[in-house]
């Protein structure tokens, strides 16, 4: 019992000092995924929030910008991580840039894609099965990891505790449950690229068409990328819990011009081929409707009356 309440008090002694050095609390980082479509062109923009509250240390303090030559290796990588998913997808004028200070990276991305669309006679079909891509790579630039962030939260104290009968540790990777002994290479693993959230295919997401300015097919979701401990303080009055979180969440948004039919990942946009959707259906046919019902009413009040020119003959004799 002694060891047990010495141990608690190291633990508490530690989330002591992990809070006079953190400042971080474990609210969400909201940033944005977003995708433009317009004919045949795919621009990708990706903002990413990545803050933690897990470690003594707090990742390096960079600034830094990858775009032309320089950011010639980070984008074959980005290639070979969307390819995996659509095989003739290729990457193109990306440009990277990242920045670091205390428990909070700001990373932005963004990126042409090509070789995705096939066109015929102005309509346009765009394989857009990549979207959930990951890159498993590390993204370096000064000896800095840009996209391996893990390998700085395994430096944290909190990785691989056992829980005893004063406190309880949970270890969580994206809402599901990882063992102690896992929790080092689960945490260590972590990476800035990881969309594999966003499987589901574009059909099932959320979607709108926005009329203004021409219009716009738009698709929405949301993710949450995030590794979690949770510790668990028990004693005679009471419980104290308490969350350590890394990682980030996306407003996910992908926006075509005019009208769009999406079935499973594949988008069909253009002037033909397309499946008509309700939305534009509608708005072809209640005009249709509309004259055709005027036309039928103008022809009856418009046809002569047999009984009135009857009525006309016999007053006449």
């Amino acid at each position: 019992m002694t060891s047990n309440l010495h141990e608690g008090e190291t633990v508490l002694l530690l989330i002591i000092m992990l809070f006079a050095f953190q400042v971080c609390t474990t609210r969400e980082a909201h940033a944005d995924y977003s995708v433009s479509i317009s004919g045949n062109s795919v621009s990708v923009n990706i903002d990413t929030l990545f803050q933690q509250n897990m470690t003594l240390t707090p990742t390096p303090s960079y600034s830094l910008v990858m775009v032309g030559a320089n950011a010639s290796s980070p984008q074959a990588t980005f290639t070979t991580a969307l390819s995996k998913l659509a095989s003739s997808a290729q990457v193109s004028d990306l440009q990277l840039s990242s920045s670091s200070s205390g428990n909070v990276t700001h990373t932005t991305v963004s990126f042409n894609v090509l070789g995705v669309t096939t066109s015929s006679q102005g309509a346009f079909r765009l394989m857009m099965g990549w979207k959930s891509f990951e890159v498993p790579d590390d993204i370096t630039a000064s000896g800095i990891s840009l996209n391996a962030v893990g390998q700085y939260l395994a430096a944290s104290p909190l990785l691989g505790r056992q829980s005893s009968s004063v406190v309880t540790w949970t270890y969580f990777e994206d809402n599901k449950i990882v063992s102690s002994a896992q929790s080092l290479q689960t945490v260590s693993s972590f990476i800035i690229f990881d969309f594999s959230q966003l499987s589901a295919p574009l059909s099932s997401w959320s979607k709108h068409f926005a009329p203004d300015g021409g219009g716009f097919t738009i698709l929405n979701r949301s993710l949450q990328h995030n590794v979690t401990i949770a510790e668990t303080l028990s004693s005679e009055g009471g419980s104290v819990k308490t969350s350590f979180v890394a990682g980030y969440s996306h407003r996910v948004q992908f926006t075509v011009a005019g009208f769009a039919n999406v079935q499973g990942d594949t988008i069909f946009n253009g002037s033909t081929g397309i499946v008509i959707g309700p939305m534009l259906a509608i708005a072809i046919i209640l005009p249709i409707t509309g004259v055709v019902a005027y036309m039928v009413e103008w022809r009856f009040y418009r046809r002569p009356n047999p009984f009135s020119k009857r009525r006309k003959r016999e007053n006449k004799s």
